[in-house]
């Protein structure tokens, strides 16, 4: 691709607090976004008002309270962009990010996804703004470490909307059993803010049956694809 379009789609519900950074790194991109698309799931606090403050490039658009598969589905539907990347309301890009995914997909343009490397962090009470790393940085294949082409959309389908967590983990599944090309970077350059409101860490159990039935449909697949 020469000069991509690239269309950043921010799921939020009720993400006031920590929306405003996650925006304002996205817009500090040195390879700049064409849209960010802000799908406000069904929030009752001040998050689409944060939002519209930014103004250009940065849309907001509102559906009632579905869960992230379908709000990400719904700013799929707008975007124009060659490649889609996604944000999480309380996560943080490196300045490069977007720079260097972008120049993975032009020296490997048979790549369909690549991924980055993910620092996680503790807000500093005393410093708002710090930053404390929790552990090593990461391998991280969920939806604000990615830069996808719109091909791999067209080919795989969107997110399951019946999935009101792991439906990021459904989608890569299936993507890797598709045999669409993965690049990882090694670089830390999405940062995972660690909170108490955080979806993937207050449904436990709500996950791992959405991750047995994932796998599941898994095997299902493998077993179909084995000759008899």
């Amino acid at each position: 691709m020469v000069d991509p379009k690239v269309s950043c789609i921010v799921p939020v519900h009720n993400g006031e607090r920590y929306l405003r950074q996650a925006l304002d790194s996205v817009l500090a991109q040195t390879f700049p976004v064409h849209e960010v698309i802000v799908v406000d799931d069904g929030s009752t606090d001040t998050s689409v008002a944060i939002a519209r403050v930014f103004g250009s490039p940065v849309r907001v658009v509102s559906q009632s309270w579905q869960g992230p598969a379908d709000a990400r589905n719904h700013g799929l539907r707008l975007a124009v962009g060659e490649l889609i990347a996604f944000n999480d309301a309380d996560d943080i890009w490196a300045t490069d990010k977007l720079a260097r995914q972008v120049e993975r997909f032009s020296q490997l343009p048979e790549i369909a996804i690549c991924a980055v490397h993910v620092q996680q962090f503790h807000d500093d009470p005393g410093r708002p703004d710090e930053r404390r790393p929790v552990g090593p940085t990461l391998p991280c294949y969920g939806p604000p470490s990615l830069l996808i082409e719109r091909a791999a959309f067209d080919r795989i389908g969107v997110f399951n909307p019946a999935l009101r967590v792991s439906e990021d983990t459904d989608w890569m599944v299936r993507a890797r059993d598709a045999g669409l090309p993965t690049d990882l970077l090694g670089q830390p350059l999405l940062y995972r803010r660690l909170h108490a409101s955080n979806l993937s860490r207050n449904n436990l159990s709500v996950r791992n049956d959405a991750l047995a039935r994932i796998f599941k449909t898994h095997l299902d697949r493998v077993r179909r694809d084995i000759p008899s």
